[in-house]
């Protein structure tokens, strides 16, 4: 799937206040500004045109606008979040959606579904596959949705490792597209590795996993040939696998403040394809 298209929303200064699975130091919401400045230059010189949502100070995790909505083909799918401190974020980017991409058909997840966009791991290729976690923040019948929003694919639950298990919150981020067509990064923990086996076994389709040292390195963006992934400083081994694995195609981009909260590379930007 090739895209032309990023839409991204700023950090507000209240991302000092997003949720965490696990203890950390306080964001810099100056220092998370500066990653998100850096992240849509990266996305210009690579050469997709920009969208950027006003932030919204009521809602501290406004910024990963990867699980509000999804894009494919003619379709924006807005789940109906799993945390209920995040619900009210849909409003706004279904009505900046309508707005400016009045050609995509809008559907909302309705009803007991729940879901973060961050579960949903587009594989495509010839089996038209979808990948949706079933994790702390996705439910079955959001996964049921999810496949009635894209009846000509094929939509495969993959069960998350919960935390205490060493999973981490969303399938994204423990598997992402490196390539177009079902190639996953992953890490090498046994709770990503679990989830490695889970997608073999459950998967129509056949994919080839590129493997790094660090679970939350396994997170990166593919667009258009480049693969934009994480930093030296950050993941210095997994830094290393990346560039010597795609060269010049190969982008780092600092994430460091929005680990804190949990959140990953792929969670701040979200692609389409829009003409």
């Amino acid at each position: 799937m090739e895209v032309n298209t990023a839409v991204v929303r700023a950090p507000p200064k209240s991302c000092v206040k997003g949720q965490t699975l696990r203890p950390s130091d306080p964001v810099d919401p100056a220092g998370a500004l500066a990653e998100h400045e850096y992240t849509k230059q990266v996305l210009r010189n690579v050469g997709v045109k920009m969208f950027e949502i006003e932030t919204d100070e009521s809602f501290p995790d406004c910024v990963f606008i990867e699980d509000p909505v999804f894009f494919l083909d003619d379709v924006a799918f807005f789940p109906q979040l799993g945390h209920e401190t995040r619900r009210g974020e849909r409003e706004a980017v279904l009505e900046f959606v309508k707005k400016n991409f009045p050609k995509l058909r809008c559907i909302e997840m309705t009803g007991e579904g729940f879901m973060d966009g961050g579960d949903i791991c587009y594989l495509g290729g010839d089996k038209k596959e979808i990948l949706c976690g079933v994790s702390t923040r996705t439910n079955l019948e959001g996964v049921r949705q999810l496949q009635a929003a894209f009846p000509d694919y094929v939509v495969t639950p993959i069960p998350v490792p919960i935390v205490e298990e060493g999973g981490l919150l969303h399938l994204i981020t423990h598997a992402s597209r490196y390539g177009p067509g079902p190639y996953l990064v992953i890490g090498k923990s046994e709770a990503s590795q679990k989830v490695k086996r889970l997608i073999q076994e459950k998967a129509v389709s056949q994919v080839e996993f590129f493997e790094v040292p660090d679970d939350w390195a396994a997170n990166c963006i593919y667009l258009n040939g480049y693969v934009l992934h994480c930093s030296q400083e950050e993941y210095p081994e997994s830094f290393k696998a990346y560039q010597e694995k795609f060269g010049d195609k190969a982008i780092p981009l600092k994430n460091k403040e929005f680990d804190k909260i949990d959140g990953s590379l792929t969670c701040r930007v979200r692609l389409l394809n829009y003409e």
